[in-house]
């Protein structure tokens, strides 16, 4: 079954979506219903323009998330140092130990720390998957186009070698099989 690329929008000149080639654009509820049960190899589909699209948004995730860290840290630091839960046995075992609260908030501030330089970094990744996609398609669509100007103009764009001349058979062997045995066979070996 083959594909062909067809733009609906976005950057001139490049896929942003796929369809059977000869049939009628189908809704995707319709394609996967019309997909054969575990078929491996049917394809896939990229659009550029929806992971351009959803970078700035993870980036506004990213400084909402690193202001978020800042208050936190901010408003803890400034509480912890007043020992709000108090000095007696049982303010110690709420806030000292591997369980108490001040593991528990250490840890929280850590992960949230390092949360918005990795989703600048899932930003990033969809950014360059957008332009790997588009500079995929862009080779693609280059090469079929140079390969089609070749054949319409000047015959194939990589003509075949001449064919090689086919071997010579091999001499013929002369058999150095021993004698057949004529006689009784005799066990030479082994129990009986």
């Amino acid at each position: 079954m083959a594909t062909l690329s067809a733009q609906t929008g976005g950057t001139p000149g490049f896929a942003t979506e796929t369809a059977v080639v000869g049939a009628a654009p189908a809704a995707p509820a319709a394609a996967a219903a019309a997909a054969p049960a575990k078929a491996a190899g049917t394809g896939f589909e990229a659009h550029p323009a929806q992971y351009r699209a959803a970078v700035s948004p993870m980036l506004a995730a990213s400084d909402r998330v690193s202001a978020a860290y800042l208050d936190l840290d901010s408003f803890l630091t400034s509480m912890n140092a007043t020992h709000p839960w108090g000095n007696d046995h049982a303010g110690h075992q709420f806030a000292e130990g591997e369980k108490g609260y001040l593991a528990y908030s250490a840890g929280t501030l850590k992960g949230l720390k390092g949360l918005p330089a990795a989703l600048r970094r899932v930003a990033e990744g969809m950014k360059r998957m957008a332009e790997n996609y588009e500079n995929t398609e862009r080779g693609v669509v280059n090469t079929l186009k140079g390969r089609q100007e070749d054949l319409g103009t000047h015959g194939p764009a990589d003509p075949l070698p001449a064919a090689a001349a086919l071997p010579q058979a091999p001499a013929p062997v002369a058999a150095t099989l021993p004698a057949p045995h004529v006689g009784p066979m005799v066990h030479t070996g082994g129990r009986r």
